[in-house]
């Protein structure tokens, strides 16, 4: 995960990586797998997969803003960790959302039908090629839709990476047909900050 922060790589050459990773990831049989429903949900079922849920972390600095202003009656967060020790998840967040769990002893196909019984209808991987992650999963398709977002700026490469969120100052013009995603530009910046408290 090194080449995130390495400046001699051009775009064209995050996106051959990213594609060089997609085509040797493990693709899982349909008969080992969940079948993804097409069943409607009650309310938007959205994941967030992470292993940086810990407390002081720049990641649940991020998501807190986020997950204390977004519309719990038509929204259902649920929290999925792939990080080590999950008795450090922040107190800050764990309140915030309708479920937590814990997909770090799991094996990759165990988490990716462990993921999909939630019938989820967005994942979004706050991780990327970072830390402890989980970029096969999303090979092999979580949820309905699936983003990266946050803490990898960049393509996952992925074909079943469906969206990127971004802004002009991340992607410059030109550069989106070296993405895998579909790029959903905000307006000013890729991301919120609730600020410290210390």
């Amino acid at each position: 995960y090194w080449r995130c922060f390495d400046k001699n790589w051009s775009q064209k050459e995050f996106f051959e990586y990213g594609k060089f990773v997609d085509k040797n990831l493990i693709k899982y049989p349909e008969d080992k797998v969940i079948k993804l429903s097409d069943k409607k949900n009650k309310k938007i079922t959205l994941g967030i997969l992470s292993a940086d849920l810990k407390a002081g972390h720049s990641i649940t600095y991020f998501l807190k803003t986020i997950l204390l202003n977004y519309n719990k009656d038509e929204i259902e967060i649920y929290l999925f960790s792939n990080q080590i020790d999950n008795n450090v998840i922040s107190s800050e967040i764990i309140g915030l959302v309708y479920k937590t769990i814990n997909i770090s002893k799991l094996s990759e196909l165990n988490a990716l039908n462990k993921i999909r019984e939630f019938n989820l209808d967005i994942m979004i991987d706050v991780m990327g090629y970072t830390s402890r992650n989980r970029i096969g999963l999303f090979k092999n398709r979580v949820a309905k839709k699936q983003v990266i977002w946050m803490g990898y700026c960049n393509t996952s490469g992925l074909k079943n990476m469906d969206y990127i969120i971004t802004d002009p100052n991340l992607i410059i013009p030109g550069e989106e047909n070296f993405f895998a995603e579909k790029v959903i530009y905000l307006p000013e910046i890729w991301n919120c900050h609730c600020g410290f408290d210390f």
